[in-house]
């Protein structure tokens, strides 16, 4: 029987039972030396147990993912930068109550300010579950001609300002005037250790422990060299990290516990004091549902710094909690892991390509339009839909005029003789020119937009932008926008006491828009964090606002990334019910982008320090903005002027009578595209038609375009579309290898050159025709009393829509059993035809061309049937 030799007791025994009679006969054996004897057998079984235990968890390390050592784990996601998601708290809104006469009577004066400080690590207890704020909230009683304004905000040290303050005037049961503030709280208690370093080595290695209770949500860490030094807020970085930092290391590996780790550049020594302030959350079990009959209560803090004998904060949770999760276990960080390992980073055949776009944006067929030693081309046809019905879109060869000169730019809408840059802006009308022999390639020309409209001819827009360079490539570019952008506040070094809360600023412009084609429109709305805004508005009167320019909104657009022009505006609107004030302004652009990817803005824009108007070039990709508010104070406002750069950026006798509220930007999470670039996803290759020495045309293959009327209204609401399509076809640009992937549209609107029906009899034969229409007219009769003809008419579209003809055939009689299975008050269906051919004419087949030369493979678009117009006659006699 083989020995297994891992624990030190076995190999112990076999030692003394086996080995050692061999060597040590126990007749000739000094029993003076059996000390030793036992000390080196007992270090033999150490040895060999060691070795095993070591060569054991060397075994785990080649495959963390099945170590069953959570730490283990852990520290590998960290040492392969896989995150790791600590708990989420639950967050809910709350209102806060303080009277008046508290904020009075115990808040600390300071001229005609006095400030009351609501402590972030204050408790709210629900049902016995602790919820506590985010961070410091100030609340300011400011003197003015009118009493006191009050203000509230919070001090900004903590602040991850996911949530703003609102404040509101109120009364209280017993008639008492208050205060009441709208906050956001989060489900977790602050856990507060501060502990003393002891042993600097333990410090530096092995790190001082802070146990907590449930879990971990996050922590701040402070330190002092002294104990009579004040805390200083340290950065933080797992102790595992490769970087160069002056941060204190943690480590949070240990359930339930966190090791502080020492840096030697920040020269904390013996003596000193470490404080962390731990985030406790219960995760998913802090979940609560707010109920009538469940009281909550708050205790403020109090420490030294404050006065609050005697005051009493009242609170209402007035919504459930949100977004509460448990954090990553020790299996989600396996399964992590094991995803990270295993995940290609790459797509080599066109099964990946089909299949990456089609789990993202479905409805993609790709064709290959060229593979060889060079090359390897492929177009990825998109069948383009909006609010799941398909967009009456295609694909067709442009035919542009040229440039004659200066003045006379042909077809285009901007030219940059300097650069020959050409502009055909989005917002253009194209007519489809169809030659009369069969073989030859129908194209688009511009016509003018109120060119009426005739029975028989397909008119387009073009969803983009495009624009010739002086090497005759196109690109692409789509030139709407309807987005929100998220700001963050700013630090700045005003201390004014009112704010204007904002969340963010929408860019909107509509490039097919025949009034403000050319616009970009900024709107940003924001409430004070006053409890009133009588300063502002008439409350007598319609709460009209006293003067526009009582408050001033600034955006700051930048160049190459630094300020460089401003939008200046004032206040365009008030909202009485929810105290949001409203700005806005607009720009003008020529869509002209430079060879360095910049926009020209020619109007609407000021040069920053000065007034006179910009007209040149902003950043107007991934780019950044800043918006700052500006509140007129009149003289007084000298009292709180600030270095702040803004003052540097607006000219002197803008500001002079304004005081600095407030600053916010877009952070990199957030940042803004006036235009989206689609030239690296659509190749429109360019052929130069000579006109003389001097002149040429040009001819663009393969333009994505959309039916005329249908784009002129709708290309403003698929903004999302054209977003998720730049987002997942991007995506794709840095996978792919060795592939040069264009998007295009399916043909769904227009004349059908792949499309057949089947029907009839000839010379013993079906009948099998051309459809010659991706946009048909259906004919039903339906037999049946109270039947919804809405629904039926739905059914069919759906059908055709849902079953694709590529690559297969539909029947019209599968239609009509499953009209007659579905609907009870059908008796009977009919199909009566499709356009011109009879109801013999029951199968649609798709039949794709061969692709024997480079002409067909070129000028090959795939089709689908896009079924709108279906007519349907109700018999309702019992007949």
């Amino acid at each position: 029987m083989p020995r297994k030799l891992i624990d030190r007791r076995d190999i112990l025994q076999d030692i003394l039972t086996t080995i050692s009679p061999i060597y040590f006969p126990q007749n000739t054996m000094d029993m003076n030396r059996t000390s030793l004897y036992g000390w080196l057998h007992e270090v033999t079984a150490k040895t060999v147990e060691d070795t095993v235990t070591l060569e054991q968890q060397r075994a785990s390390d080649y495959c963390p993912e099945l170590s069953p050592s959570a730490i283990h784990v852990r520290q590998t996601a960290h040492i392969r930068g896989v995150t790791i998601h600590r708990a989420t708290p639950g967050k809910c809104f709350a209102i806060l109550g303080v009277l008046k006469r508290d904020i009075l009577d115990k808040g600390v004066k300071d001229g005609n300010t006095i400030s009351f400080t609501i402590d972030r690590r204050s408790t709210i207890m629900h049902n016995g579950i602790p919820f506590s704020l985010e961070d410091d909230i100030i609340i300011r009683a400011v003197r003015r001609p009118r009493g006191y304004v009050y203000a509230a905000q919070y001090s900004g040290e903590y602040a991850t300002y996911e949530s703003y303050i609102q404040m509101f005037d109120n009364t209280n049961e017993f008639g008492q005037e208050l205060v009441t503030i709208l906050v956001q709280i989060y489900q977790f208690r602050y856990n507060i250790q501060e502990k003393a370093v002891t042993d600097v080595v333990q410090f530096m290695y092995d790190g001082i422990s802070y146990d907590y209770e449930n879990k971990l949500a996050g922590f701040e860490v402070y330190y002092k060299r002294t104990p009579v030094d004040t805390y200083v807020r340290a950065e933080t970085d797992h102790h595992l990290t490769m970087a160069t930092t002056s941060a204190l290391y943690y480590n949070d590996d240990d359930d339930n516990i966190l090791f502080i780790l020492n840096n030697p550049k920040l020269n904390i020594g013996a003596n000193a004091m470490i404080r962390v302030e731990m985030m406790e959350t219960l995760g998913t079990e802090g979940n609560i549902t707010v109920g009538d009959n469940i009281n909550s209560s708050f205790s403020l803090y109090r420490d030294g710094s404050y006065n609050y004998s005697g005051v009493n904060v009242e609170i209402e949770i007035i919504s459930d909690t949100q977004g509460a999760s448990d954090g990553d276990s020790t299996s989600d960080t396996k399964k992590l892991l094991i995803d990270a390992k295993v995940r290609r980073d790459n797509i080599t055949t066109e099964h990946d390509i089909i299949s990456y776009i089609n789990d993202r944006d479905a409805n993609v067929q790709i064709i290959k339009k060229r593979n060889d030693i060079e090359d390897r081309r492929y177009y990825m046809y998109t069948l383009l839909r909006h609010n799941k019905e398909i967009v009456p879109a295609t694909t067709k060869r442009l035919f542009l005029e040229g440039v004659y000169n200066s003045l006379a730019i042909g077809d285009f809408d901007r030219y940059n003789q300097t650069v020959d840059r050409k502009v055909l802006r989005a917002y253009n009308k194209f007519k489809l020119v169809i030659p009369e022999d069969p073989d030859q390639e129908e194209y688009a020309v511009k016509v003018p937009h109120d060119e009426p409209e005739v029975d028989g001819e397909f008119y387009y827009t073009c969803p983009f932008m495009i624009l010739i360079n002086s090497y005759n490539i196109a690109s692409l570019y789509y030139t709407s926008v309807n987005t929100e952008i998220t700001l963050s506040q700013r630090p700045i070094a005003s201390i004014f006491p009112f704010q204007m809360i904002c969340r963010g600023i929408k860019i909107f412009r509509n490039s097919h828009d025949a009034d403000a084609y050319d616009k970009y429109r900024f709107t940003v709305t924001g409430t004070m964090n006053t409890s009133n805004d009588l300063e502002l508005v008439d409350d007598e009167n319609d709460y009209v606002v006293r003067d526009n320019t009582a408050i001033k909104c600034y955006v700051i657009l930048r160049h190459d990334d630094t300020p460089a022009a401003y939008m200046e505006m004032d206040i365009a609107s008030y909202n009485k019910d929810t105290r949001e004030f409203t700005f806005t302004g607009e720009m003008q652009t020529s869509d002209y982008i430079t060879e360095k990817d910049k926009l020209e803005i020619v109007d609407g824009l000021k040069r920053v320090a000065t007034d006179t108007n910009y007209n040149s070039v902003i950043d107007f990709k991934d780019a950044y903005l800043e918006v700052y508010f500006m509140y007129k104070y009149g003289t007084e406002a000298a009292d709180y002027r600030s270095t702040d750069l803004i003052f540097q950026m607006i000219p002197e006798f803008k500001t002079g009578q304004y005081a600095l509220m407030c600053g916010y930007y877009n952070n990199p999470q957030h940042p803004y595209d006036l235009i989206l670039e689609y030239n690296k996803l659509s190749h429109c290759g360019v052929t130069v038609l000579p006109r003389s020495e001097t002149e040429v045309n040009f001819s663009v293959a393969e333009v994505p375009f959309i039916k005329y009327d249908y784009g002129i209204k709708n290309i403003i609401n698929m903004a999302d579309t054209f977003e998720n399509l730049r987002t997942v076809y991007g995506s794709l640009l840095k996978l792919t290898t060795d592939f040069d992937v264009s998007l295009k549209f399916t043909a769904t609107y227009g004349i059908s050159k792949y499309i057949m029906v089947t029907g009839g009899r000839k010379d013993g034969g079906d009948v099998v025709e051309n459809l010659r229409d991706l946009n048909p007219t259906f004919y039903f009769k339906v037999y049946g009393v109270g039947v919804d003809i809405t629904e039926i008419r739905q059914f069919i579209y759906e059908y055709l829509r849902d079953t694709y003809i590529t690559g297969g055939t539909v029947f019209m009689s599968n239609i009509c059993t499953l009209i007659e299975e579905k609907f009870s008050r059908v008796r009977s269906i009919k199909y009566m035809g499709v356009n011109d051919f009879d109801a013999s004419f029951q199968e649609f087949t798709y039949t794709q061309p061969e692709f024997t030369n480079i002409d067909i493979i070129t000028r090959f678009v795939p089709e689908q049937l896009n079924v709108t117009d279906i007519q349907i006659e109700l018999d309702e006699t019992n007949t």
